[in-house]
């Protein structure tokens, strides 16, 4: 954050951005335009970007809630899953490093509580697209189970991992009969944050996992057929959603279900 008596001469673009009239500023029109606006900088291979922000406050649009979605957008709309790119093609793209918010207010803690819980849902959203972009034949059910275990292992969430033999045991038909179309066993992941607040009552989340196509590609174009890999975007919602609230410490109990 910073005084907004910057210079604008030493910089090297200014792009003037409207949104209509200031009565009708909302956060979804202004998350539209800070998208476009890294968008238009990344195009142009900027690597620092300054937003005046006091120009979008609004009685709609608080400054707190300008800071959060600038340090959210930032995130989300800079996103490349490039984890199979050679180094030689990455080095190509250049990156936006640095975002600086200028304001005439003075940074306080609702401006940095604002923009470290948009950093955290973000950072949650971009673990699960990265979870849903893995090719089908990486993103197993074993390898989803695994990735759900090391991200409770870090943030202090408790996971239990049915395999198999324990979904015999339980009778747990449905999944068995599933999975027989895969040569890979099936997993039933289950995630658990903040036990203590019980008594308040619990939020489950459930997610299908489904890491290969269930059939019927007789019957399905070809066309986008690659895109069944996404099959397993509810698990990897759960999961994610999951670390956020571990990250965010909700006084909350919330299970999270997922089948793999």
């Amino acid at each position: 954050f910073s005084s907004s008596h910057t210079d604008y001469r030493e910089s090297s673009e200014i792009i003037l951005f409207g949104l209509g009239k200031r009565v009708n500023y909302k956060s979804v029109c202004f998350r539209k335009a800070a998208a476009q606006i890294i968008q238009l900088a990344k195009s142009r291979k900027v690597e620092s970007v300054r937003l005046v922000a006091d120009s979008f406050i609004s009685r709609n649009l608080t400054l707190p809630q300008i800071v959060g979605i600038v340090a959210e957008i930032l995130l989300l709309a800079t996103y490349e899953f490039d984890r199979y790119k050679t180094k030689k093609e990455n080095k190509k793209d250049k990156k936006i490093e640095t975002v600086e918010i200028l304001t005439e207010k003075k940074a306080d803690a609702s401006l940095l509580k604002a923009a470290e819980e948009a950093r955290v849902i973000a950072e949650g959203v971009l673990m699960c697209r990265d979870l849903i972009n893995e090719p089908a034949n990486i993103m197993t059910a074993q390898k989803l189970a695994a990735e759900a275990l090391k991200m409770a292992n870090r943030k202090n969430l408790e996971c239990e991992i049915l395999e198999q033999a324990d979904l015999k045991r339980l009778q747990m038909g449905g999944i068995l009969a599933v999975n027989q179309g895969s040569h890979n066993p099936p997993a039933l992941i289950i995630l658990e944050h903040g036990k203590q607040y019980k008594k308040n009552g619990t939020i489950c989340l459930i997610g299908k996992g489904v890491t290969f196509d269930t059939g019927g590609i007789s019957i399905k174009p070809a066309k986008d057929m690659e895109k069944m890999k996404y099959d397993m975007s509810g698990a990897a919602a759960v999961i994610s959603t999951m670390g956020v609230i571990a990250d965010l410490k909700l006084k909350v109990h919330v299970v999270g279900i997922t089948r793999a």
